[in-house]
């Protein structure tokens, strides 16, 4: 397939790594989310150390993969594979405090992140459906989740 061809089918001339595509949502969220009302409330990513006790709100964000498909046959550099997965963002709120501040979270949550295209250096990492759901109690916090799936495509 040429370079023509792959503009065409919306294919992405850019070789992303998982790591690329993280970064990409997770910059988006942070910038969305410092933009708004909950700018105070702090945002922990995957593999960051941080102590729970210590704040009465917060988010957990984390990209999760799951086994793609691979499009196109070809020469290197012309295979295309899709990469996908979830965006999983576990709202924390105050034990105790009732539901509508973890709902007024997810809701935010889910506006940052369904239904979009997050784009940096011609690479783009697309998010479709998601949804919102309460966990219950966990220690002094209550947790509700938003799931929301993504997917980009990887030139090799």
């Amino acid at each position: 397939m040429d370079e023509l061809a792959n503009e065409a089918l919306g294919f992405l001339k850019a070789v992303m790594t998982i790591n690329e595509a993280r970064i990409i949502v997770y910059d988006e969220f942070r910038s969305a989310w410092e933009l708004g009302d909950e700018r105070t409330i702090p945002i922990f990513f995957d593999n960051m150390a941080y102590d729970t006790n210590e704040v009465d709100e917060f988010v957990e964000l984390k990209m999760l993969h799951v086994p793609g498909e691979h499009h196109s046959l070809g020469q290197p550099g012309n295979r295309i594979f899709r990469r996908e997965g979830v965006i999983r963002v576990v709202v924390s709120t105050q034990t105790d405090s009732g539901l509508k501040r973890a709902d007024e979270l997810g809701a935010e949550c889910l506006r940052i992140l369904e239904g979009k295209s997050f784009v940096s250096d011609g690479n783009t990492v697309r998010t479709t459906d998601g949804h919102f759901r309460e966990l219950g109690p966990s220690g002094s916090h209550y947790k509700s989740e938003v799931v929301v799936n993504f997917n980009y495509q990887d030139q090799k």
